[in-house]
């Protein structure tokens, strides 16, 4: 069940990103706006993953730890990368963090699944502000 929650969010951070590579108004976007989108993603990722891994393999916090914060940087350096170096580097530095943190998280909050859902649920509903929010721009 937790694979399939964890592809869902692989998947939500894959689209948004096609969805937003594919807009033109990304050379021409403000520094808050390229700042809040490359570490927005970057840390729900790391946070999200974090947290799915710990309860997955209780355990391991070593693995935990290095495989949330790769794909926190991985999401950061992607979704910066749309608009420059300085954007690219924020957005790994924010889901390194992130990743150290979501392991330690779910090891304090006992693994709890209530924690899981509200962080996936804060997940879905950023994302989704990402969506609407550049809809109603453009």
């Amino acid at each position: 069940m937790l694979w399939i929650i964890f592809g869902g969010n692989i998947w939500l951070i894959i689209m948004l990103y096609v969805f937003f590579s594919e807009k033109k108004f990304v050379q021409a976007s403000s520094y808050l706006f390229q700042h809040n989108l490359s570490t927005t993603p970057a840390t729900l990722t790391a946070l999200c993953s974090g947290l799915l891994f710990t309860i997955e393999y209780p355990g391991f916090f070593m693995e935990t730890t290095i495989s949330a914060a790769f794909l926190g940087m991985g999401a950061g350096l992607m979704f910066g990368s749309l608009f420059n170096h300085e954007a690219a580097i924020t957005g790994a530095c924010s889901g390194l963090l992130a990743g150290f943190i979501a392991p330690m998280l779910g090891e304090m909050s006992g693994r709890s699944p209530l924690f899981l859902l509200f962080t996936e649920l804060i997940f879905f509903v950023f994302l989704l502000h990402f969506f609407v929010s550049l809809r109603k721009v453009h």
